[in-house]
């Protein structure tokens, strides 16, 4: 949700995944069609809040994504009326998948060497957009973890482990709502690589 000051405009920004769009439509705050490609466009003046739609379709199979523009009340405005601030700007982002472009897993190293490395690994959790709720899912020497919660994405986490022979195979499972089960419709999500970190002797 972005805010602005009563009567100025904001830049809405699309960015689409690399498929084979059909078409794209603009509802509420805009309306019209526009071309299946990534772009742009500065709205009229705003003196209420308004909301703007963005739906684009694969054949038949629609996704969507929404921004919300406020306008600021005047006593927040006389705050930061002395202050430098970036021009309004809002992004859609759509793609199949639950409006994910991409997530991912690293981990480095792969591999640990019993008495010549440390036993500790660097996790990389990502995705885009950012900021999406992710869980661990994966196994420990072949049994199964379950679904453990991680936090958000963007997020780097450095683990230590036992001085012994071990493989942990890891991906992550991220949702934009922590109110969600794999395969929810309302909050579809996106499903990473699986990486493993293997303890060797």
């Amino acid at each position: 949700k972005n805010s602005i000051k009563k009567g100025e405009s904001v830049t809405l920004s699309w960015e689409l995944s690399k498929h084979p769009w059909t078409y794209c439509n603009k509802f509420f705050g805009w309306d019209g069609g526009l071309k299946p490609i990534n772009g742009s466009e500065e709205s009229k003046p705003l003196f209420l809040e308004a909301t703007f739609k963005l739906i684009c379709y694969l054949e038949s199979k629609a996704f969507e994504d929404a921004v919300i523009i406020s306008i600021l009340p005047e006593e927040t405005v006389k705050k930061v009326e002395d202050t430098t601030q970036a021009s309004p700007s809002s992004t859609f982002t759509l793609a199949p998948g639950g409006g994910f472009i991409s997530c991912s897993v690293t981990v480095e190293p792969a591999i640990a060497t019993l008495g010549k490395n440390a036993m500790e690994a660097l996790w990389v959790i990502d995705s885009d957009p950012r900021s999406a709720f992710f869980y661990w899912r994966g196994k420990d020497n072949g049994v199964d973890i379950g679904k453990v919660y991680g936090g958000k994405t963007q997020r780097i986490r450095r683990f230590d482990y036992t001085p012994f022979s071990a493989k942990y195979e890891r991906y992550a499972e991220i949702f934009f709502s922590q109110q969600h089960y794999v395969g929810d419709p309302y909050t579809p999500g996106c499903t990473t690589n699986t990486v493993v970190f293997e303890i060797k002797e």
